[in-house]
């Protein structure tokens, strides 16, 4: 049960991923064609801090995932 819900936490996490990586384009293009000041590049690089905390959290569940599936493959085998 509980390996469900982390699967289920890395979809979570690739889904905020993908729309924070689009909020950030589309702050990066309005910044650059129609308006530029500070305000909308400091929130431009908080994004780019967003995304690399999503991206950290995401490969520790995923590494998670992989060790649990491959642990459990390995007591499989040796039930056997």
């Amino acid at each position: 049960m509980e390996m469900n819900k982390v699967k289920i936490l890395s979809k979570l996490l690739t889904l905020l991923l993908v729309i924070t990586i689009f909020a950030n384009t589309i702050t990066f293009v309005l910044g650059i064609f129609y308006f530029f000041d500070f305000e909308t590049f400091g929130m431009w690089l908080m994004e780019l801090v967003v995304i690399f905390i999503l991206t950290y959290a995401k490969a520790n569940v995923d590494c998670y995932v992989d060790q649990y599936e491959s642990q459990e493959n390995r007591t499989r085998r040796s039930n056997k």
